[in-house]
């Protein structure tokens, strides 16, 4: 089910972190990276176009339908405060 998939990825993104008590993955720490490579291999497995950017961003986009079309970008931020939540 789409539900179940969606909390195992919340689940495996959670699980990136600098310490095992807490959320904890500040911007551009090894565990940025690691979350950022996995957002980057979902992107791509759901057939988007996906890079990081030169300050630490992941894009992802769908390209339009046909040529001339506008595509569809998704961003979001994925760090973390020290003893975030999910």
């Amino acid at each position: 089910m789409l539900g179940d998939e969606i909390v195992s990825r919340i689940n495996q993104l959670g699980a990136i972190s600098e310490t095992g008590e807490h959320l904890t993955r500040i911007f551009l720490s090894p565990e940025h990276r690691l979350a950022a490579d996995l957002i980057l291999s979902w992107m791509r497995e759901a057939g988007m176009a996906a890079h990081l950017d030169v300050i630490g961003n992941v894009c992802g986009r769908y390209e339009g339908g046909r040529a001339g079309l506008p595509g569809l970008m998704v961003c979001s931020h994925y760090n973390t405060v020290r003893d975030a939540g999910k």
